[in-house]
């Protein structure tokens, strides 16, 4: 046998175990009337912080191709191209088709691929059409009933399950009040049969565990709730100096910007230094939590801020505090009034600074 073909045949069975050691899936598409450009493949890191992980050109006839390294366990994974997201479920090897235009690539394109992409994007358009209806509670009511006959009951501990529960409408979670422990119970037993091993099957009990509790305590008591309420979760976190600060001590007296984000990141200097502008006044506060992943790192960057910069904690902590108020990216904004009350949520720092003094 000669050298050569020896060669070919180890260069074949190489690239055949690379293959078998590192699986893949894809992501393929067709973006009409696309100008070239190129499509971003983004996941979220533990504190909700979407980073690009991979990016594909799109040619001449708007089709591209783009993959990655498969989770251990199924992931939301976002597409970007030019200003436009959608939002793609993830289990493991599979291939997923996206066909868009690029003149509304967020809002008419179409997934195939698997049952759970066709879930995403029927849900997604749904979602779409009840936003307008989002603070009647009436409406709200029904649109939960709706999503959990049609995505939830019977998910079998599906990633878009998950995904849902998660939703933010209007800068309000869609669901965590006291009534919906029905929902996150439910999920929260598909995940535990099905992806016991998952981190979110803990953290779904957890939240199924505390809205139970927290409807057993207003049973008996007539109480008005408003729809997709953001609600208080106590925090109480340490500063650069090793000081313990709690939120709800803190949080009172003046207005309170809420700020979920990572000082490391390279455009979090540009955003405090706008949001200094405005709390140099002293009309209202600022509690910003690091969600870095390095101490040391984060510390370097909180130490010449003259607002209280606590740090998240391990991955998993800062995964908690994510969950408890309901953060899928970063940075994240929420309003606290003078006396102490969640009053709402800020999709921006500009839209945050309108609401404030």
């Amino acid at each position: 046998m000669k050298l050569q073909h020896i060669l070919a045949v180890l260069t074949l069975l190489s690239a055949g175990l690379s293959a078998c050691s590192d699986p893949t899936f894809k992501v393929t598409g067709e973006i009409e009337e696309a100008d070239g450009g190129h499509v971003v493949l983004e996941k979220a890191d533990h504190a909700g912080y979407w980073i690009a992980i991979d990016s594909a050109s799109v040619n001449a006839s708007g089709r591209f191709t783009i993959k990655s390294h498969a989770p251990s366990a199924p992931e939301i994974y976002r597409l970007k191209y030019n200003d436009g997201y959608v939002y793609i479920p993830i289990d493991s090897v599979e291939t997923i088709h996206l066909s868009a235009p690029a003149s509304n690539f967020a809002t008419d394109y179409r997934l195939s691929g698997s049952e759970n992409a066709e879930n995403m994007e029927r849900f997604e358009k749904e979602l779409i059409s009840f936003t307008p209806h989002a603070n009647n509670p009436d409406s709200v009511t029904a649109f939960k009933r709706h999503i959990y006959s049609h995505y939830l009951q019977g998910s079998n501990g599906s990633i878009v399950s998950y995904y849902i529960l998660t939703k933010v409408v209007d800068d309000k979670p869609l669901f965590g009040d006291a009534a919906d422990d029905k929902y996150f119970a439910a999920v929260a037993t598909a995940f535990r049969q099905y992806r016991p091993d998952d981190p979110r099957t803990a953290l779904l009990e957890s939240v199924a565990t505390r809205l139970r509790r927290e409807r057993n305590t207003n049973n008996g008591r007539r109480k008005v709730i408003q729809a997709a309420e953001a609600r208080l979760v106590d925090i109480e976190l340490t500063d650069e100096d090793g000081n313990t600060i709690k939120l709800s001590d803190y949080a009172v007296g003046k207005p309170t910007l809420l700020m979920f984000c990572q000082l490391t990141d390279p455009e979090t200097p540009a955003i405090n230094a706008k949001l200094r502008t405005r709390a140099d006044r002293g009309a209202f506060k600022v509690y910003q939590v690091g969600m870095d992943a390095d101490r040391l790192q984060w510390r370097n960057s909180a130490k010449n801020l003259p607002w209280a910069t606590l740090f998240g904690g391990a991955p998993e902590d800062v995964a908690r505090i994510a969950q408890s108020y309901m953060v899928a990216q970063l940075p994240a904004y929420f309003i606290i009034d003078a006396n102490g009350n969640l009053t709402s949520r800020a999709a921006t720092l500009n839209e945050a600074l309108d609401k404030l003094p």
